[in-house]
């Protein structure tokens, strides 16, 4: 499986659309690619996201923010974040 994209905006200083009220991400493996999760959370009005019991393999970056282009969970050979 590859590219889950889930459509929405967070509540901030440039969303434009219907907010996304919050985002959790429970019980999941991500493992062999470059970056396990793109996101762009903004300081002001953000919407909730929860990584919880998730385990990340072989990623360089697990987490990264791309708006202002910040790595928020670095990756590694084996990364898990339990809650």
């Amino acid at each position: 499986m590859q590219d889950i994209v889930i459509v929405g905006r967070a509540r901030g200083p440039i969303s434009n659309s219907q907010p996304v009220g919050s985002l959790l991400l429970t019980d999941a493996l991500i493992a062999n690619t470059p970056t396990g999760i793109v996101t762009s959370l903004y300081t002001e009005n953000s919407t909730s996201f929860l990584v919880q019991n998730t385990g990340f393999f072989n990623i360089k970056n697990a987490i990264i923010d791309n708006v202002v282009s910040k790595t928020l969970v670095a990756g590694g050979d084996e990364v898990f974040l339990d809650n």
